[in-house]
């Protein structure tokens, strides 16, 4: 689930800076573009500096403000899915560690993670009661 959650996360990440690029390239303004994307005015300019071989769209800055923000909530909340799934996985796993069903390395074979990284993930957690 998580790799797949991180492989949508980076085609729409994709997506966006080329919409964020031909934006830019077809007159509207940083300024608009970082609003409606929700992203720093900075990140904006550099999504820009990577691509040159842009034309002018036709479409209209409305449209393409409208097409930026609507990607730009749905990255929002892939990442929201994507993180809800890494505490739920580091919930489940501290769980089993606790409770001595397996070990770290057992552990790390059913979850597709190293051992040390297991350990790293459940220190604080533990000792609390997932709920």
């Amino acid at each position: 689930m998580i790799a797949l959650r991180n492989s949508r996360l980076r085609a729409l990440s994709c997506e966006l800076n080329e919409l964020i690029a031909q934006a830019i390239c077809d007159g509207v303004k940083v300024a608009a573009v970082a609003l409606a994307s929700g992203l720093p005015t900075a990140s904006v300019r550099t999504t820009v500096l990577a691509r040159d071989d842009l034309f002018p769209s036709g479409q209209s800055r409305t449209e393409q403000l409208r097409c930026i923000a609507a990607l730009a909530a749905e990255v929002a909340e892939v990442e929201s899915v994507r993180d809800a799934i890494e505490r739920k996985r580091t919930e489940v796993l501290a769980l089993a560690r606790k409770s001595g069903l397996l070990d770290d390395y057992q552990l790390a074979c059913a979850s597709g993670l190293k051992h040390d990284e297991i350990r790293k993930m459940t220190r604080g957690i533990s000792s609390r009661n997932p709920g």
